[in-house]
């Protein structure tokens, strides 16, 4: 009978790659450029005029009565995948904003529904994104960052970042959400050590899986230290009792 207990399987490996999970190999799981800080086409306006003064309004109370305002506005112009996310985020920031956001009266409750000017596009985007329509942390964090210094020597550095959007306007809610993003963009080397470590395995090359894995452990060192920078910027109690 013959004897099968040192064969090696005959199927051959194909490498993956992070790009066909949409992920970058330099920024990981944020996209490899910039998001779009306003939508190119003009027929956007309606929304991309309220981000423009977005913090004011909010502070002001008069979030509900612009967003009620506002026309239905379809996603067929939408025309990269960099828009459906700046569409996603805006839209989940007047979304929250809506429901929380008061029109000058103080006992007035959370909203609990949605206008059709701010759901139907949520819906539609959502799904196009295959998310759910609902804040979440690539609305806040993965696409809502900016690089400050584009000749900096590490531009993604977390001094080099600032947010596009907040809910406040504070310091504090940015760093938040900053910490997070940076955190992300270092961790792209880990990423690709792993891809590297699974090659090295699948080829029996300790050399390479072992320099693969001290870049892993380098990696989630960047990481940690970057959110224990979290306190520098971000009050405890500023973020929970006022954000």
């Amino acid at each position: 009978m013959p004897d099968y207990s040192q064969a090696k399987p005959t199927m051959a490996y194909a490498p993956l790659r992070l790009e066909d999970y949409d992920i970058s190999p330099t920024h990981g799981f944020l996209p490899s450029e910039p998001p779009l800080r306003r939508l190119p086409d003009p027929y956007y306006a309606p929304w991309e005029d309220v981000m423009d003064r977005f913090n004011q309004y909010l502070l002001a109370h008069h979030i509900r009565r612009l967003v009620r305002k506002m026309p239905v506005l379809g996603t067929d112009k939408l025309a990269t995948q960099a828009e459906y996310r700046r569409a996603f985020s805006i839209l989940s920031f007047m979304a929250h904003a809506f429901v929380w956001g008061r029109n000058g009266a103080i006992s007035e409750p959370a909203a609990e529904f949605l206008p059709a000017s701010i759901s139907v596009p949520w819906v539609a985007v959502a799904e196009f994104l295959q998310l759910n329509p609902v804040i979440c942390c690539a609305a806040v964090c993965h696409w809502n960052w900016q690089v400050l210094d584009e000749e900096a020597a590490d531009l993604m550095d977390i001094d080099n970042l600032g947010t596009i959007h907040t809910f406040s306007g504070s310091l504090d809610e940015s760093w938040f959400y900053l910490v997070t993003t940076a955190i992300e963009a270092k961790c792209a080397r880990g990423l690709n050590a792993i891809l590297a470590a699974t090659v090295g395995a699948e080829q029996d090359d300790i050399q390479q899986v072992t320099l693969a894995l001290h870049q892993i452990a380098y990696s989630l060192g960047e990481a940690n230290e970057i959110l224990e920078r979290m306190y520098e910027r971000c009050d405890p109690y500023v973020f929970y009792w006022k954000i």
